[in-house]
């Protein structure tokens, strides 16, 4: 495949998953989301730089951790335009009943849950700060919970929309790679388990998501990638 194909399926991904203001290319028309899935991770790799970059500036302006983790946070919702969020939330409200025993909205319910996430998030990346390395747990981990986001929607059940952009087996080995490939260089050190746990816990959902009778079946899939980037952080703390 010529070298200007793989920028081209860059592209593609970075149109489908961020907010950027890339240019009109004609050339990505040619290009189906089958045939650039593999680009995920990079794309993931990319976003986890610019979160990167934002921790880095709050560093050198001498923001506590917290909030630097918080900035972090903010920047990498401003490129993705709160994608993940807004996946967790739909996925959140799917699985909660309209209104709980205690007569709280399901809503209000999934409001909780998210704050919650985003709070687990700031607090996992500022305890990241240990590994003095924390540029890199936020690349390895976007890279890693792309793929997985990548596989997850290789794994959607049949009856569900999302089979209809089904990324091919092979694209999804691909990225898997290439996140693997990321972590070990950028991660200080856990990356293996990082991959593993994040890995195993995409098999899991996936797994339930096909088992015929599951309430809200793939609807849970869209969570996958907040729920694979905060294990990988969680792996990478325990291991140093």
């Amino acid at each position: 495949m010529p070298f200007a194909h793989y920028l081209i399926d860059i592209a593609v991904c970075l149109r489908r998953l961020t907010w950027l203001p890339l240019p009109a290319d004609p050339a990505e028309d040619e290009r189906t989301f089958e045939e650039a899935c593999w680009a995920y991770p990079l794309v993931g790799a990319a976003i986890g730089g610019i979160a990167a970059v934002a921790w880095l500036a709050a560093q050198a302006l001498g923001l506590a951790h917290g909030v630097a983790a918080v900035v972090a946070l903010a920047a990498s919702v401003a490129v993705t335009g709160a994608g993940p969020e807004r996946a967790l939330a739909r996925a959140a409200g799917s699985l909660v009943a309209p209104r709980g025993e205690d007569g709280a909205p399901g809503a209000e319910r999934t409001l909780i849950a998210l704050a919650l996430v985003i709070l687990f998030r700031a607090t996992a990346i500022a305890a990241a700060a240990g590994t003095g390395a924390v540029g890199g747990v936020l690349i390895g981990a976007a890279a890693i919970a792309y793929a997985c986001q990548l596989a997850a929607l290789h794994g959607a059940p049949d009856d569900e929309a999302a089979a209809a952009v089904r990324p091919p087996i092979g694209g999804v080995a691909v990225a898997l790679a290439i996140a693997a490939a990321i972590s070990l260089l950028v991660l200080p050190q856990g990356w293996l388990a990082a991959v593993i746990v994040a890995g195993a816990a995409t098999g899991a959902i996936v797994f339930a998501a096909r088992r015929p009778g599951t309430a809200a079946s793939g609807r849970a899939l869209p969570a996958v990638l907040a729920l694979a980037e905060i294990l990988v952080l969680l792996a990478v703390i325990a291991s140093w």
